[in-house]
């Protein structure tokens, strides 16, 4: 979301000087104690709303999850949702009590931006559920309404033949933004210079098929930097053999390059697992790998250390040390790195589906979900893992339903809490809250197990925005006449 803006904060020191000034001049024994400012402006935008191709159904909830936090609490203030369409783009009012659901039109795709003012921006939550159940198209997507921000890494798409992975770009502001887009492979930088300056108009999106920007490059990173304006960017894959499907889910975005990184949300099972690295500096990165899972956290033999060339991408199969379990992996370089990690849910003789994860921030503050339903009637996990100490979590509906899950230390979990959220509307919306001051990582994971295969998807669990801290200022009449 674009929160509360930077001059709004500015202009909030500046009045606490003004006021420090206006107050006295006993400046040395009085000072303000620190505030904060509220969120009470959001802007989200909720990407692939797909109609196409032909069977394709596709929803967006976003949520007003104030009734769900601990304790609840009531939010006011008004929400639009706005198609970009450039000059055609018209703002309607919806109401989010506690979920708006915005429905796929017939062979369209729609980038839809959401916008909030007053109390509500702060408790406001969305995500896309893309799902085609039959035929070439077969597969579910799940992926998060998220905020415009200058800079955006992903890892893990292909531009090879049996890929159809596209990355879609968003502007929701009213003035033109420019974003340069930068590319790796296996075989390391992958220049485009088509792509070193990209426009996108006002209230407007661009779509950019990998197979088109790197075709035939394997293991593609990506990172998406607005020059002008701030965008948002979301990545898709959808994989196929001949005229079936293997499967479809949104590339979350990853940390920013970094020498630590915690990728939770490999799903347990027998199909195949992959940890995605990307070295994007100069220098060859040192990885050393650690797997955690709910026996504990071991080095797994064979990959226990790699070494990512400079400008490359490396995925490292993890099938054989996490078996038959789900888990995370935790990793420290002597570069920085960005990392995704793949799970392929099998079926016995059916098509498979893809769960894609990333390196995520540990949740620090309670995580807004618009949409936890199935919609096959399958079932909803949380994939959480706590690297450090021993962790918990509290579950909740906004209809006051509430589980608490503990995650031992060095330890991952997988959880189904389809019957905490569970309520008789078409989207399940839920809250997931950090007990206490452990790190813990998450991912919320939804799968159907239908008559011709699996249907599977996963979404990070990202925090919710907190009120903005200003630091104490101390009165000083000479701040106001130097």
């Amino acid at each position: 979301m674009r929160r509360t803006s930077i001059a709004a904060v500015l202009a909030a020191l500046v009045l606490l000087v003004v006021v420090a000034d206006l107050t006295g001049s006993n400046a040395s024994s009085r000072s303000i104690r620190p505030t904060r400012v509220p969120i009470t402006a959001a802007t989200l935008v909720c990407p692939q709303i797909n109609g196409s191709p032909p069977g394709t159904v596709s929803r967006a909830s976003i949520a007003d999850l104030a009734s769900a936090l601990s304790p609840p609490s009531h939010s006011a203030g008004k929400v639009t949702a706005t198609v970009l369409a450039g000059r055609k783009s018209t703002a309607k009012s919806v109401t989010v009590a506690p979920v708006h659901v915005i429905h796929s039109a017939s062979k369209q795709s729609q980038q839809v931006e959401i916008d909030a003012s007053g109390s509500v921006a702060a408790t406001l939550a969305g995500d896309v559920t893309v799902e085609n159940a039959t035929g070439r198209s077969r597969a579910m997507s799940v992926a998060r309404c998220v905020e415009p921000a200058t800079d955006w890494w992903f890892t893990g798409a292909d531009g090879r033949i049996g890929f159809v992975d596209l990355l879609v770009l968003a502007n929701p502001s009213p003035t033109a933004a420019r974003v340069a887009v930068s590319l790796w492979g296996q075989k390391g930088p992958h220049d485009n210079t088509q792509l070193q300056s990209v426009p996108i108009g006002a209230h407007r999106t661009v779509k950019i098929p990998i197979a088109s920007a790197a075709p035939d490059v394997a293991s593609v990173a990506v990172h998406v930097h607005a020059t002008t304006g701030t965008v948002t960017a979301a990545l898709l894959e959808h994989r196929t053999e001949t005229l079936l499907s293997n499967g479809s889910d949104f590339i979350p975005a990853a940390n920013a390059p970094a020498t630590t990184a915690v990728v939770p949300g490999f799903a347990p099972g027998d199909g195949p697992r992959y940890l995605i690295v990307t070295a994007p500096g100069t220098a060859d990165a040192t990885v050393n790998l650690r797997l955690e899972t709910r026996s504990g956290t071991f080095q797994p033999s064979g990959v226990n250390q790699v070494v990512v060339r400079a400008g490359h991408t490396r995925p490292i199969s993890v099938s054989a040390q996490l078996g038959k379990s789900g888990g995370a992996a935790l990793l420290t370089s002597d570069q920085p790195v960005i990392a995704s990690g793949l799970s392929v849910i099998p079926a016995s003789g059916k098509r498979p589906d893809l769960m894609w994860s990333a390196a995520i921030p540990p949740l620090h503050t309670p995580a807004g979900i618009g949409n936890g339903h199935q919609p096959d009637g399958g079932h909803t996990y949380l994939y959480l893992s706590a690297p450090d100490a021993a962790a918990s979590v509290k579950v909740t509906a906004p209809g006051g339903r509430a589980r608490t899950i503990a995650v031992p230390a060095k330890r991952s979990t997988v959880t189904d809490i389809t019957a905490t959220i569970k309520s008789a509307a078409v989207t399940w919306p839920f809250v997931v809250t950090p007990l206490g001051s452990a790190p813990v990582y998450g991912v919320v994971a939804m799968s159907f197990a239908g008559a011709h295969g699996s249907l599977a998807a996963s979404e990070p669990l990202i925090g919710l925005p907190t009120p903005i801290p200003l630091p104490p200022v101390r009165e000083d009449a000479r701040v106001a006449v130097s």
